[in-house]
């Protein structure tokens, strides 16, 4: 029982490790089956506004203005702050600025 506890840490150390880690592209960084759960959740299916965004986001922009980018894809798409697609998407971005 002791041995799994101690595998659960390890693991979310990991984790946690890589959500640190620098992102130098996002098309690179975003897996298939995760790209195509952020087109069909956060963009409506509509895959040349996701490669629109991603390739805005790639761009050489600052944090903040990612940051407000976002916020405007959050109201014209609608997309809830507490959703974990949303989170996901938004953390990857924040790598990238690391």
């Amino acid at each position: 029982v002791q041995d799994k506890a101690i595998k659960k840490t390890e693991d979310n150390s990991i984790a946690e490790k890589l959500k640190r880690k620098k992102i130098t592209d996002l098309r690179d960084a975003i897996g298939i089956n995760e790209k195509f759960r952020f087109i069909n959740e956060l963009f409506e299916g509509n895959m040349k506004e996701y490669n629109i965004a991603i390739d805005y986001l790639n761009s050489h922009i600052t944090l903040s203005n990612a940051k407000i980018y976002i916020n405007d894809l959050k109201n014209i798409y609608k997309w809830k702050d507490d959703d974990t697609i949303t989170i996901n998407f938004s953390e990857m971005v924040e790598r990238k600025f690391l």
